[in-house]
């Protein structure tokens, strides 16, 4: 079973995934004035890079955003595609700062609920992959109107659905919209049109609604306040904590689980371990043998060894949302052992809620893994909260 836990810790908000006793996914977030996935900001362009097709957008007078030239709207710039330095753009932020780049930018704005994104400018009706029934879609697709000049995405949430329900959230994101580009060349420059939502209630739409959730436990008011204002399918779930003497933190072990999750070694059952490597282009993740001393020199004890260290690795590129590049060093072993390996990592990260894939071993033995970017590293997060205690 899945509770879902949400806690003050270091001044922030800490929301943790619990599957079966195990944390399974942790995020860290401040309780405010970070730059949010899903912020649709008014910003002014510092300068544009022609030979990176791209512009540099002043999202407030210290934080400055990378926009793609190809996704600059007709909208910011009087019916002309182009931009230049001191335009005022309306953006929607895509990625978090991530170590030393700023956050990455879109115009192209989303506005996503439980069912539906409407996406501007856009064509088209389209539908989660994840939605098989042919008949229910195209009684969708019969019911909506053409979207244009915005596009429709049906969320696998909504299979099942009634067409008046998709209809009327739709409606809900087209109000929205329109209100958004009616103000936003009345606003100053810098400014904040509309607020992407907080880390836990993203992890709250995930999973609340998942039979296989028990609970949500919080100590924190607002969380089931929010919820219940905005009619959250599964709020019935969430409790209230509020035993001052046993923190939640302390209850649910969630100090050791930050900490293993922040450890550069993570120890195997059978006594191997791994040790991950984060760098700036890519993360390094080598399989030793440990104290399986027979790891190296037995090759049925290699075989089990970097099976199990196939298992921890997804678990740890779910549970310290790692990204991008992921090369992993196993325990050396022969081409048959290597691609029943390769499989089983496929089956293995076909569990992940976020896109991730083992692409290939390489001649050198080096498996090749890439994971969607969906927020910053769950260490970028926690150094960011910790940044942000004043001494």
């Amino acid at each position: 079973m899945r509770k879902i836990l949400i806690t003050s810790c270091h001044g922030g908000i800490l929301t943790a995934v619990s599957e079966d006793g195990r944390i399974a996914e942790l995020w860290a977030e401040s309780a405010g004035g970070e730059f949010r996935v899903g912020d649709i900001r008014l910003g002014r362009v510092r300068n544009v890079a022609e030979n990176l097709q791209a512009a540099f957008v002043e999202l407030t007078p210290e934080q400055t955003a990378f926009l793609r030239l190809d996704r600059i709207l007709p909208l910011n710039t009087d019916g002309e595609r182009r931009v230049h330095a001191g335009d005022s753009v309306l953006v929607q932020v895509e990625k978090e700062p991530l170590k030393t780049k700023g956050p990455s930018v879109s115009a192209q704005l989303s506005l996503a609920g439980e069912r539906t994104v409407l996406m501007y400018p856009g064509s088209g009706i389209s539908f989660s992959r994840k939605i098989a029934d042919e008949a229910w879609k195209e009684g969708i697709r019969a019911r909506l109107e053409d979207p244009a000049p915005c596009g429709v995405i049906v969320r696998t949430e909504a299979e099942g659905a009634e067409p008046e329900e998709i209809a009327r959230e739709l409606e809900g994101h087209r109000h929205q919209l329109g209100r958004l580009l009616e103000i936003y060349r009345m606003r100053p420059v810098h400014s904040l049109l509309c607020a992407g939502k907080a880390v836990w209630e993203t992890v709250c739409e995930r999973w609340l609604t998942d039979p296989e959730t028990e609970k949500l436990v919080t100590d924190r008011p607002e969380v089931p306040e929010r919820l219940e204002e905005t009619g959250a399918p599964g709020r019935d779930k969430a409790q209230l904590y509020t035993d001052e003497a046993l923190p939640m933190t302390a209850l649910y072990r969630l100090e050791t689980a930050v900490s293993d999750a922040l450890a550069r070694r993570v120890w195997l059952r059978s006594g191997g371990y791994l040790v991950i490597d984060p760098t700036e282009a890519l993360t390094v993740i080598d399989v030793n043998s440990g104290k399986n001393e027979h790891g190296r020199s037995k090759p049925a004890a290699a075989r089990k060894l970097n099976e199990e260290a196939a298992r921890e690795i997804a678990a740890q590129l779910r549970l310290r949302n790692m990204c991008g590049m992921i090369l992993v060093d196993f325990i050396d072993a022969d081409a048959e052992s290597r691609a029943d390996l390769l499989r089983q990592m496929r089956r293995l990260l076909k569990a992940d809620p976020v896109y991730a894939e083992a692409v290939d071993i390489t001649p050198l033995g080096l498996m090749e893994i890439t994971r969607r970017r969906v927020r910053r590293p769950f260490a970028e997060q926690w150094r960011a909260l910790e940044d942000r205690i004043v001494p």
